[in-house]
C-alpha cells in the first residue's frame, strides 16, 4: 500500500523520537515485543506473484535506506544477533552495529538505551570453522562474541579464540535452532535477531516455528542470477505461520544502487507477526 511521505529521513535520525516516527511510518507502530526476528531481502521472479529468492548480501547488493532501517531496528531491539561463518566471508566489513546508517547511529543507540538495553547485543556465529577469519570485525568489534560450532572445530580453534577473547560454544550437533535455544535458555536472550542466509534460516520456519517476526524487504526490480542467493520460504508457509501482516509499504525509487541498472525500481517492506 502507499502511504504519506515519511516524517523523517532514516539516513538523518537525531533522537529516539525520530526512530519512533520512522518505525510508526513504516510498520504502523513501534515494534518492541520480544521474540525471534528475521530481517531479510528478496526479489520475485517473473512478476509480483512469482517465487521469491533472497538477495545475495555483499558489497554489490542493492539496498534502500528503509531496508537498512528495518535491519538496524532489529539490531536495536536485540539481546543477541545470530549470523554464520558464510556471512562473515561474504561481508568482510560487517559489524553488528548501526554503521550502515552512520549519521543515525547515535539515535539508534539512544533508542536502545531507552528500551532498557544498555549493552550492545552479543554476536553469535554459527560456523563449521572452515575459512573463518578470527579477526573479523564481528568477532573483534569490542562486543561479546561467540562461536557456536562442532566439538572437533572447537578443539582446533580453542587456542586462537582464547587469545582474542572469543567464546567457544561446542555442540555435538550444531544448528540454527539449537543456537537459538542456547541463547534463550543459557544466555537469557529475550530478543534474538537472525542475520543468516536463506538456506540456514529456513529451519526456523519448520514445525514448530521458532520465528516471531519476519521483516521482509522486497526489491521491485530484476536481478541477475548471480545477485540472488537462495529461494525464500513460500508465501503459503508464511500465511500458515504468521497471524498478521503489516504493510506492504511501497517506497518508489528508494534504491541505493551499487550494481543494478534499474535505480528507480524501488522497494516494498512488510512485517509479518506471529501472535503469542
Amino acid at each position: 500500500m502507499t502511504v504519506p511521505d515519511p516524517p523523517v529521513d532514516p539516513r538523518a535520525l537525531r533522537t529516539p523520537a525520530d526512530v519512533d516516527a520512522a518505525a510508526e511510518w513504516l510498520f504502523g507502530d513501534v515494534p518492541r515485543a520480544t521474540g525471534v526476528l528475521h530481517p531479510t531481502s528478496i526479489v520475485r521472479l517473473g512478476g509480483p506473484d512469482g517465487p521469491a529468492e533472497t538477495l545475495r548480501i555483499d558489497e554489490r547488493a542493492p539496498s534502500s535506506p528503509w531496508d537498512l532501517f528495518s535491519l538496524l531496528l532489529c539490531r536495536a531491539r536485540a539481546d543477541a544477533v545470530v549470523t554464520t561463518g558464510a556471512n562473515l566471508r561474504a561481508e568482510p566489513l560487517l559489524r553488528h552495529d548501526f554503521s550502515p546508517l552512520e549519521a543515525s547511529r547515535e539515535a539508534f543507540e539512544a533508542w536502545r538505551r531507552e528500551g532498557g538495553r544498555e549493552l550492545a547485543p552479543l554476536s553469535l556465529v554459527l560456523t563449521s570453522g572452515r575459512d573463518l577469519d578470527l579477526d573479523h570485525p564481528v568477532l573483534l568489534g569490542g562486543r561479546r562474541a561467540m562461536l557456536y560450532t562442532g566439538r572437533d572445530a572447537a578443539w582446533q580453534l580453542e587456542s586462537q579464540t582464547i587469545d582474542r577473547g572469543i567464546e567457544l560454544i561446542p555442540d555435538d550437533r550444531p544448528s540454527l535452532r539449537a543456537a537459538v535455544e542456547f541463547l534463550r535458555s543459557e544466555m537469557g536472550a529475550a530478543t534474538i535477531t537472525i542475520e543468516a542466509g536463506a538456506t540456514t534460516a529456513r529451519s526456523l520456519y519448520d514445525d514448530p516455528p521458532m520465528l516471531d517476526e519476519l521483516l521482509l524487504s522486497e526489491f521491485l526490480g530484476e536481478l541477475p542470477a548471480e545477485r540472488r542467493a537462495a529461494p525464500m520460504v513460500e508465501d503459503e508457509r508464511l500465511r500458515e505461520i504468521f497471524d498478521r501482516r503489516d504493510g506492504p509499504v511501497l517506497i518508489p525509487g528508494a534504491t541505493d544502487d551499487r550494481s543494478v541498472a534499474d535505480r528507480a525500481a524501488g522497494w516494498q517492506i512488510s512485517r509479518f507477526v506471529r501472535l503469542p
